[in-house]
């Protein structure tokens, strides 16, 4: 981790992150705001399948639950969300 405003241009380009502001505290809000991320899209992929499967679809129903659940990397987009 390197200082964007303090930090020296050596210590930029060997920190694998960068905190634009100085302030370590910034690091825990990029964290939470990930979680939140994460939470977002598993909430949207799981109302997709109970939409789906009330409608019948459930060969994509199941392919959605194998992505949530199971971490299965199956052919969907971020599109299609």
């Amino acid at each position: 981790v390197a200082m964007g405003i303090a930090g020296s241009d050596v210590s930029k380009q060997a920190a694998d992150m960068i905190l634009l502001d100085d302030n370590f505290a910034s690091i825990v809000t990029g964290v939470e705001e990930a979680d939140n991320c994460y939470i977002d899209v598993k909430r949207a992929l799981l109302r997709r399948s109970l939409l789906l499967t009330s409608h019948g679809h459930f060969d994509e129903a199941n392919q959605v639950f194998w992505q949530i659940y199971i971490g299965y990397a199956g052919p969907q987009s971020c599109k299609s969300l």
